[in-house]
């Protein structure tokens, strides 16, 4: 017999294995079958909804939580704002945030990172100031919030200096995740030499994993720059030899490059590792429905639908003279 703690845990399996429709079914089987749910259930079913990024079933989460009373809670209150800020609706998670009765320093530093992921950075940085306000001390994890909301807002300056605060007036201890979202920031604003800098500066202890090399990587596609792009790619791989991600991002940038020869041979490397490459894929929600479109894909019961959508917008962009503008982005290829 199953109870409400073998429920809640297949839930959040199914939830942190990438598959939230199956988790989101697995919840109306448990009602059905008349249990009860519990906080840590309505907290895995959460993160559910903010895997789908799809708003409908995010309101409707939250309406179950409030009819079961579990809404004030604050881990389950906590995963609410989340679930909002990750599907794009900052303000109901303003309001959820506003209404928790008893916050903790884990809410308030949820509620920063979903205004950083929003590319609310200045309102970010005002909250966080509001919850020194509050008598409350920065963590690590509000730390890592403030300084991604920092790279994504371009407000690189600011970031340096609130490590630098955080390191001084609350006693943190800059770990490799820490380190690479600052190499990220730099590598978003174009300071390459500075973040390729850092990395190499940093006690051998705390070095940062492939994904502050990816940060730079990426920075080297936005800013055309080939040279460091050679030169990081080795590191990547020689970090993460089996992540299928690594090769796909170095290929890619080696192609946008027009190595193609480089790229060949990254991918053809990749194939002799026996790493599997998982294709990406967008995802929308029609009609309660979940759907996957892979680039390429022929087997999509409407791919000749979405050939002929997609040469329309071309063809518009074309005659309208924003194709080339978004190529220049490095939006497309």
């Amino acid at each position: 017999m199953r109870d409400t703690v073998s429920w809640s845990a297949l839930i959040g399996g199914l939830a942190r294995s990438g598959k939230p429709d199956d988790a989101l079914s697995l919840f109306d089987k448990m009602i059905r079958a008349g249990e009860e749910p519990n906080g840590i259930t309505m907290v895995n079913l959460l993160e559910a909804c903010a895997s789908s990024a799809e708003v409908k079933r995010s309101k409707s989460a939250h309406g179950i939580a409030i009819r079961r009373g579990l809404a004030d809670e604050v881990a389950v209150g906590t995963a609410i704002l989340d679930m909002y800020s990750k599907s794009g609706t900052i303000i109901p998670s303003r309001r959820v945030f506003d209404r928790i009765p008893c916050r903790n320093i884990i809410t308030w530093s949820a509620m920063i990172a979903g205004y950083g992921m929003n590319g609310l950075a200045q309102e970010a940085l005002a909250l966080l100031a509001k919850l020194r306000d509050q008598g409350l001390k920065p963590n690590a994890v509000t730390a890592l919030s403030v300084l991604s909301a920092c790279s994504h807002g371009g407000l690189v300056e600011e970031g340096i200096s609130l490590v630098k605060s955080m390191i001084q007036e609350d006693g943190l201890n800059l770990d490799p995740e820490h380190y690479a979202c600052v190499a990220d920031m730099l590598a978003r604003a174009g300071k390459l030499d500075g973040a390729i800098d850092l990395i190499e500066s940093i006690p051998l202890r705390l070095k940062p994993g492939a994904s502050a090399w990816s940060a730079i990587m990426n920075g080297c596609r936005t800013f055309m720059n080939a040279e460091i792009s050679k030169m990081t790619i080795p590191r990547v791989l020689e970090l993460e030899p089996l992540c299928s991600g690594s090769y796909m991002l170095t290929s890619g940038i080696l192609a946008a490059s027009r190595m193609w020869g480089e790229a060949a041979r990254v991918r053809k490397l990749g194939k002799e590792r026996g790493v599997k490459v998982v294709a990406g894929y967008s995802l929308v929600h029609v009609e309660n429905r979940a759907c996957r479109f892979l680039a390429g894909d022929e087997t999509h019961e409407f791919a000749g639908e979405i050939r002929r959508v997609a040469r329309q917008l071309h063809s518009s962009l074309r005659f309208h003279g924003e194709y080339d503008k978004l190529m220049g982005t490095g939006c497309y290829g």
